[in-house]
């Protein structure tokens, strides 16, 4: 067994559009989340807003546990779960999600074709089991158990061996479902214990060999890219129309994973673009036409689209994809099985139709299709 120790002042914090969240232990550890590319990761989020949407992660199952206040989860419009304190919902990353409540909760997310139980314990000052029955299948090759200390102190006994959590930090423990280890606990506070079995570890995701290798130094920008990252982000903006599949044969070669899938569409929905492209058709007339004169606007009008097509909308790319952005895009001939699910479910979606059903789903008018 391999047992590994996160402290609290180690978590990784970042900002999403509900609130914050801290990366309590990822695997493998060298994997960076958004690559997409993990087994599993624990993470806890402070919901901030009355009404969020949840990220999708088409490749993956979550579960998520209320540690704090009440939440309402609709899954897209299907079902809807409440949940209060310490209370639990499993559901597929793919499912559009939306939450209603401010909480704090403890996340699960692993890997489609593996398999997780999730629990939580109040501790008391002497050792109780955890977690001897499940309804995990002991086929998996591999196991990773975990131990987040919510509140107050946890000792985690290990074939009797002790561990002290302090609040704030988790125990992770790597080993085989055969290995029939006796896992306890005691202390006082509130105890997220958790177990994930899988097959095999997934691979890492395709990245741009390092400029390093050939011994010169990759030239960088400013918003966290390299030259790489500027070329694709002018490929994608000058690729990203209507029929444009039809005309670039990468478009339909290449698959997008679901983090750069996502934030193109996020950048198409808030037509960002087009907007600062029709702003800038205005200002340049009219700084034009009272610097210059009448007969000037339309060339400098010209000279402003071809600015805002090879260099401002690329740009806009730029700093707002996620980086590498070529490790985020793979052939389809190379997609693994989980991968190619994916794919052949976003083409069988129709972005047009879904919001013409949303709209009658609404309104009530399909209430009598069969």
């Amino acid at each position: 067994m391999e047992i590994l120790l996160y402290k609290e002042k180690d978590n990784k914090v970042s900002r999403w559009s509900g609130g914050v969240t801290r990366q309590l232990a990822i695997f493998p550890e060298n994997r960076v989340f958004d690559n997409r590319d993990f087994g599993w990761r624990l993470s806890t989020a402070e919901v901030e807003r009355e009404e969020t949407e949840f990220t999708h992660f088409p490749l993956y199952d979550r579960i998520l546990m209320v540690l704090e206040g009440e939440v309402i989860l609709s899954f897209e419009g299907e079902r809807v779960s409440r949940l209060r304190r310490l209370e639990q919902d499993r559901f597929g990353g793919e499912v559009k999600t939306r939450s209603f409540g401010l909480i704090r909760d403890f996340n699960l997310i692993y890997r489609k074709g593996g398999d997780a139980y999730l629990e939580a314990q109040e501790l008391v000052e002497e050792a109780r089991p955890l977690a001897e029955e499940t309804h995990l299948s002991d086929e998996y090759a591999m196991e990773s158990r975990f131990f987040y200390c919510f509140n107050g102190y946890s000792v985690v006994l290990i074939n009797g061996k002790e561990r002290v959590l302090k609040e704030g930090d988790t125990l992770v423990v790597h080993g085989k479902p055969e290995e029939k280890a006796v896992f306890q606990a005691m202390g006082r506070g509130t105890l997220v214990h958790g177990i994930v079995r899988y097959q095999d570890v997934p691979p890492v995701a395709e990245t741009v060999e390092p400029a390093e290798s050939s011994g010169k130094k990759a030239p960088s920008y400013t918003g966290g890219g390299t030259l790489d990252d500027l070329k694709m982000a002018a490929y994608l903006s000058l690729t990203n129309f209507r029929g444009s599949r039809y005309l670039f044969k990468g478009r339909r070669e290449y698959w997008n994973d679901p983090l750069l899938a996502e934030a193109i569409g996020r950048l198409e929905r808030s037509m960002a673009t087009f907007l600062l492209g029709m702003a800038g058709v205005v200002a340049t007339a009219i700084i034009t036409e009272r610097m210059w004169g009448l007969d000037h606007v339309l060339p400098s009008i010209s000279l402003w689209i071809l600015l805002d097509i090879f260099l401002v909308n690329p740009l806009i790319y730029f700093f707002l994809m996620p980086k590498p952005i070529r490790a985020h895009r793979k052939k389809i001939s190379d997609l693994t099985k989980e991968e190619m699910e994916s794919y052949e479910a976003n083409c069988r979606v129709n972005p047009q139709a879904e919001q013409i059903l949303k709209k009658y789903t609404i309104t009530g008018r399909n209430k009598y299709n069969d």
